[in-house]
């Protein structure tokens, strides 16, 4: 009863990073992770993402930096900045300028200027 349900055990980060907020839904019907809600699980999603040292799940970063969910584009903007260090400022800088939210725009602030 309390084992992962087959589907889920050792996810693939990509697939998880693409759901959206009905795939979420459907997924974890009936599952403790859907109190986590979609932002939380794809906050943890994009938080290792970031730190696997893994250059190809940079395109899922960038995909997730346009996700409606500001947690979501703020720690997507935080993982591309740790795959990709100062190759970032471009894309970064380019994002700030139609970025509509504070919590978004200060986290790209913080890396931008550590740069």
């Amino acid at each position: 009863e309390f084992m992962p349900r087959q589907e889920l055990y050792n996810p693939d980060l990509e697939i998880l990073s693409s759901l959206s907020p009905k795939e979420f839904s459907d997924l974890f019907k009936g599952s403790p992770i859907k109190r986590t809600k979609r932002r939380g699980l794809l906050r943890n999603v994009l938080l290792a993402m970031g730190n696997s040292e893994n250059q190809a799940f940079v395109p899922h970063i960038l995909d997730r930096l346009k996700d409606e969910e500001p947690l979501i584009r703020a720690h997507a903007a935080w993982a591309l900045w740790k795959l990709t260090g100062d190759n970032c400022e471009e894309i970064l800088t380019k994002h700030q300028r139609t970025e509509t939210d504070d919590l978004v725009s200060q986290e790209i602030d913080a890396i931008l200027n550590s740069i």
